[in-house]
Order: C-alpha cells, then structure tokens, then sequence
C-alpha cells in the first residue's frame, strides 16, 4: 500500500482554452524542457488515474500561466466543485503592482485561495531565467506586495536560483508574518561545487527561519536525466534542513513529465525516505502540506 499522500504542486490546463497562451507559443527550449512536451491536455480524468494509483488523497493546484491570472482562481475554484480537486488554490498576482490590493480581493472571494506563487529565478545564463530584473527582491514596492501577503494570512512561494536564495532570506528576515515556502527545492541548477555550496548555504540560511518552509519539488526540471541516487543528497540534506515539519514532497504535473513518470517521481521520494520513522514520513507526504495549506 503506498503512504497517503498530498500533492503539494500541480498544475492543470486544457489545449482548447483560450486562457494558455503557452500552449499556442512557438516550441522553445526552457530550463525545464521543451516546451513542445506541454503541448497536450493535463486534466481531471488524467490526474485522477494517478493520483489514485499513488494515494493521493488531496491536491493543490498552483497557477499555470493562466491568462488573465485574476480570473485564474475562480475558474479552478469551480473546476474544484465540478471534480472534487484541487484542494487548495496558489495564484498569480503581481506584488509590486498598483492594483494588488483590488487583485488579491478578487482572488480570495474562492474559498480555496491560500496564496501566491511568483517566478523569480534568474541567472547568468538566460534559459534559467524565469524574470529579467535580477534585483526583483530588492524592490520596495515588491517587499510591500510581499508584506501584503501575510497580513491577509496568504502564503508566499516564490521560485528563486542558489544565487538569489541569501536575499530571499533577507526578505523572509525582515517579513516575519509572511509564511513563506521555498518552491522546487530551490532550484539546484548547475551541480558544479560552488553552486552546489551556495545552494546549501542559502537554504540553510532559510531554514533557520522558522515561518519558512521547502517544497521538494521540480527536481526534473534542473537534472533533466535524474535517477533516485542523484537527487537522494539534494532531498536528504533539505529534509536534514528544513525538518519533516517544514517540508513537503510534491509533483510538479505535468511539468516534471516532461523527464518522468508520476509514478517514477513519487517512488523515488518513497524509497529515499524508505527507512524514515513513519510519523516523519507522514509529514514529508502529507501533514506538511496539510498544515501550510490548511487542507
């Protein structure tokens, strides 16, 4: 019997919808893969199959490129009624723009509306970059939106590179009441010594904040031929970090299907923790997500 499980990262989307514009862009090479893998339906009856066969029990979907994102929400809020997932919602809102705070009414009128997720990797070598102001994190009026969050009692995720990871500390620092959750293990992009070093420092420096949680997540993404072996010390060392009760184990559908099977990724994170005490175990799959996400 597999271990019940949360799928702390999904995404969901239909070729048909007018609302992916990604899906119609001209296939490019990303950090993640080509994006002509994407290409295709990734829906209820698909996710349903393999939840199933996993033991997922909840999910929560986070935002997929949906345009325009504030109408994201309220659209997976009635997919959600409709298929009885996703559990919990993670949208799209710009933090540093004038319209934030009418933004985020709008998105927590669903009841499923935990947080925020915003891409700010950036790194030397443009296919890695998900934005081009690499000092995003410094923005005032970022840091504002960022503050926002937690006075609303939303969450922040944000995606960021081992180089970027000390300022994401600075700022989790400086905003204590914003839980905030470091998305795809934070991005442990290159291997080489020193980044391998920056990316463990920096997120030692997040794990020394106590609102501060890691998604372990999007290892495809990065080491795009990854076997359970190559990502165990990447796993080992944020759980050994982070503690089972601020870390959770996640999907990242379809995406990470680009380089894997669900089944693939899931058995991966079950033999890696195959001899973890059980209560430890049930927080990596499931009670971690459960609590950041108020399943």
């Amino acid at each position: 019997m597999k271990i019940e499980k949360i799928d702390a990262h999904h995404h969901l989307w239909s070729l048909t919808s007018p609302h992916h514009p990604m899906l119609r862009a001209p296939d490019t090479e990303r950090y993640f893969g080509n994006t002509a893998g994407l290409k295709r339906d990734f829906a209820a009856a698909e996710f349903l199959a393999l939840a199933a066969a996993q033991n997922v029990t909840k999910s929560v979907y986070v935002e997929s490129h949906y345009d325009p994102p504030i109408e994201e929400t309220a659209a997976i809020q009635a997919f959600a009624a409709a298929h009885g997932f996703p559990h919990a919602i993670v949208g799209r809102v710009d933090l540093a723009g004038a319209r934030l705070g009418e933004d985020l009414d709008v998105h927590q009128r669903s009841p499923l509306f935990r947080g925020v997720r915003t891409m700010l990797n950036w790194d030397a070598d443009p296919l890695f970059r998900a934005t081009a102001d690499r000092q995003v994190l410094h923005n005032p009026a970022w840091r504002a939106g960022y503050a926002e969050l937690g006075r609303r009692g939303l969450s922040a995720e944000v995606m960021v590179t081992p180089a970027q990871l000390r300022d994401l500390a600075d700022v989790a620092a400086a905003h204590p009441g914003t839980p905030l959750i470091v998305g795809h293990a934070g991005m442990p992009l290159h291997r080489d010594p020193g980044e391998t070093t920056r990316w463990r420092d920096g997120m030692a420096a997040l794990a020394d904040l106590p609102h501060v949680m890691v998604k372990i997540s999007g290892l495809g993404m990065v080491d795009h031929h990854w076997t359970t072996d190559s990502i165990r010390p990447i796993v080992a060392t944020l759980i050994a970090l982070f503690t089972p009760a601020r870390a959770m184990f996640a999907s990242n559908f379809p995406v990470d299907g680009l380089h894997a099977s669900y089944d693939q990724v899931w058995d991966a994170f079950e033999a890696i923790t195959a001899d973890y005490a059980p209560a430890d175990r049930a927080a990596l799959f499931r009670d971690t997500a459960a609590r950041a996400y108020r399943l």
